[in-house]
């Protein structure tokens, strides 16, 4: 009984598959029109990385006298450095 059972089921899983497949039309070719040449596919456009800007604190302008402090945080123990005092 589990075997004639399984061959309907094989038997219609294959019927179906075998159907969707006949029955899926295939990619017609598209003419080509007289007169016009194929169209040259472009290459892609390489992307150019862009540089991420530092911007700088309002109220406190550069000095280039002065070092650059390094970015700390002061009395917090942190990742970041403590700032010289």
């Amino acid at each position: 009984m589990k075997r004639i059972l399984s061959i309907i089921l094989l038997s219609s899983l294959l019927g179906l598959s075998l159907g969707s497949y006949a029955s899926q039309p295939s990619q017609p070719v598209q003419p080509r029109q007289p007169g016009q040449p194929p169209q040259p596919q472009q290459p892609p456009q390489p992307i150019q990385p862009t540089q991420p800007t530092q911007p700088t604190q309002p109220g406190q302008p550069i000095d280039p006298t002065q070092p650059q402090q390094p970015n700390c945080a002061p009395g917090n123990p942190s990742k970041l450095p403590t700032c010289p005092r």
